[in-house]
């Protein structure tokens, strides 16, 4: 394996790891999102925080399948068709890192 072939090997490795966390990201920011709208249906009275939470679910839910997306074409160019990400693009992944939910790292440090 030529060291062409490993960078290669360690960007998909990279990126797949950045996507794996993104979808879990949004996979819970849709179940949270399902379980607060049950939640306002289930209950019979309006309550004056119900709306709200709906809504800061809904733009959370938002947000992180936009990540998803974004991290998604990224692989998918990277291994696909072997186009690797802008500079600007893997310096925002290492600033967020997989699984930090679009938290920078360092405050996980």
């Amino acid at each position: 394996m030529g060291p062409t072939d490993e960078r290669r090997r360690r960007l998909e490795a990279h990126w797949r790891s950045v996507l794996q966390g993104a979808q879990q990201r949004y996979y819970e920011a849709t179940t949270k999102y399902r379980e607060t709208v049950e939640e306002r249906v289930q209950i019979l009275a309006p309550t004056p925080d119900g709306a709200f939470a709906v809504r800061q679910a809904a733009i959370a839910e938002v947000a992180a399948r936009r990540e998803y997306a974004r991290v998604l074409h990224i692989f998918t160019d990277l291994v696909v068709s072997g186009k690797e990400p802008k500079e600007e693009t893997a310096r925002r992944s290492k600033l967020t890192g997989p699984n930090t939910g679009g938290i920078p790292a360092q405050r996980f440090t």
